[in-house]
């Protein structure tokens, strides 16, 4: 109603000023106050720019054209024409046209990618002139609006490659954009092509540094992998891989044993970090592939010493690794503990709270795993805040802990949460005799009666490995040391002890544990 009541007062308006000028022609200024209020010679007369104003009003403004243009191609473009589009604008009409070409195919993006009207829009976001939409365009276009929901719609018209590009720049950028990333991957999952070694190492490496471990990308980079791996001969793309399946924590025994058939073919022309990283993959996962001695031995025959290796750091990672694997040596945990090698070790920035505890880890395993050790022992030191535990953990601890608080009468009874001085933390311990009754820790028990002390290490969603259920590797060993010192270990995992169950269903999981573990023969 308003714009037609306007128009007719807008025409009218119009022609008076028309007739007015034609006719009488401007009449010139009587005196100095009159010729002030004149207009000047490019100055439009007051009526003029009122008529302009009333017909402004009448024009839709550029987010009412985007919004009416729905999918049509022609009228999207139409609003890209027009003089007020800004940058916001821009992004907005162009994922439009994505979303339209990654439906539709080539045939829809055909009918606008040399269209000066697009190639204006780029402009407009700051990218160069270019005939195609799956180009340049979209590659900066998305790395620049990566927060954006456009630029998840864009991913959709992005060919492998550019995908794979993207997501690099984003790792590289450390730009976890979650709603981007799961565009960038669905849009890799519906694309049948094959990846590549190179390609799949370049997104496991994304993945890994942005903590984003899609199930169903990781499926397609393991499919690309155990397809392509054999064929490959570069071993920088292999140590790649490897550094961030450890890192991931990704357990596929097919794929890993893939891997291991590789090392062991192409030894030679391995660099020692990348058989170093193979190691570490392997420790992290807790997982021996079936070829393990025969790896094992084509990997120490090159990496025997740390002369061999480019740093102190590689090698005491190479001897933690084997601790981790029960594999180590004497003459190995001699050559990490020795005061030389630790004077090296802590002269270098490489020397914080992680390399501290797998000294830890290697001094305990010498202790504890290796018969008549009789190197060096470490020197403890005090690192503050060196065991650190995530918000997640420290609340399912907390739920353990106040269901175990249930079975025990007092704090005599529990120990809980202490540092092991062997590089991990136990979350609680306790004492229980033949029965699982509960003993006190700060008194012997009574005569003749059989006594089991356990300790509880509670497993979260990072203390297990992706694709199986299972510890790391570095908990496997916590396991191992503490039943070396002949404590039993109840581990319960996250998916096992749920905090919203009811104390008393919490209560009884706990109990039945406790009373099989005190029935257990020690081994």
């Amino acid at each position: 109603m308003i714009g037609g009541q306007l128009r007719p007062l807008a025409a009218r308006a119009l022609a008076c000023a028309v007739r007015n000028r034609v006719l009488s022609g401007t009449p010139a200024p009587a005196n100095e106050e009159e010729a002030e209020r004149s207009p000047k010679p490019n100055q439009r007369p007051r009526s003029s720019r009122m008529v302009a104003a009333a017909f402004a009003k009448l024009e839709p403004n550029i987010e009412e054209k985007i919004s009416s243009a729905g999918r049509s191609v022609e009228n999207l473009l139409v609003a890209a024409a027009d003089s007020g589009v800004q940058r916001e604008h821009a992004l907005k009409i162009v994922a439009a046209l994505a979303e339209r070409a990654a439906a539709e195919g080539p045939a829809a993006a055909a009918k606008f990618e040399t269209d000066p009207r697009f190639v204006r829009l780029c402009r407009i976001l700051g990218q160069q002139s270019n005939k195609q939409l799956a180009s340049k365009h979209d590659l900066a276009t998305v790395l620049g609006v990566a927060a954006d929901d456009e630029a998840a719609k864009m991913a959709q018209s992005l060919t492998t490659e550019q995908t794979i590009k993207v997501m690099s720049s984003l790792a590289s950028k450390k730009r976890r954009t979650v709603p981007l990333l799961k565009a960038l991957s669905e849009n890799l999952c519906r694309n049948q092509q094959n990846l590549s070694v190179k390609q799949a190492s370049d997104l496991l490496y994304t993945l890994a540094v942005l903590n984003f471990p899609d199930e169903g990308l990781l499926d397609k980079i393991q499919q690309g992998l155990q397809e392509n791996l054999a064929g490959n001969k570069h071993p920088a793309p292999v140590g790649s891989a490897l550094t961030s399946l450890g890192i991931l924590r990704y357990r596929d025994a097919a794929l890993l044993d893939v891997f291991s058939e590789w090392i062991v073919q192409h030894s030679e022309q391995c660099r020692p970090q990348d058989l170093v990283s193979f190691l570490l993959t392997l420790a992290n996962t807790g997982y021996e592939p079936s070829n393990f001695e025969a790896a094992l031995k084509v990997v120490l025959g090159r990496l025997s010493s740390p002369k061999e290796l480019p740093s102190a750091l590689a090698w005491l990672e190479t001897v933690w690794a084997l601790t981790v694997l029960g594999r180590l040596e004497a003459s190995q945990a001699a050559s990490v503990l020795e005061a030389g090698f630790l004077g090296q070790l802590r002269s270098t920035s490489a020397f914080g709270p992680s390399a501290y505890l797998k000294l830890l880890n290697i001094d305990a395993s010498a202790e504890l795993e290796l018969k008549d050790y009789k190197g060096q022992r470490l020197q403890k030191l005090e690192i503050e805040n060196i065991l650190q535990r995530s918000r997640s953990k420290e609340t399912l601890i907390k739920n353990v802990v106040d269901a175990l608080q249930n079975l025990f009468p007092n704090q005599g009874f529990l120990n809980l949460q202490y540092n092991s001085g062997m590089g991990f933390m136990v979350d609680a311990e306790c004492q229980v005799d033949a029965k699982g009754n509960p003993l006190p820790l700060d008194k012997p028990p009574p005569a003749k009666t059989k006594m089991a002390k356990i300790a509880v290490l509670v497993w979260e969603y990072n203390d297990l490995c992706r694709r199986v259920s299972e510890p790391t590797g570095p908990n496997k060993l916590a396991v191992r040391l503490l039943q070396a010192q002949g404590i039993k270990v109840l581990q319960v995992p996250h998916m096992e002890f749920n905090p919203i169950e009811k104390l008393v269903q919490r209560v009884q999981y706990l109990e039945r544990k406790l009373k099989a573990l005190a029935k257990e023969r020690k081994k």
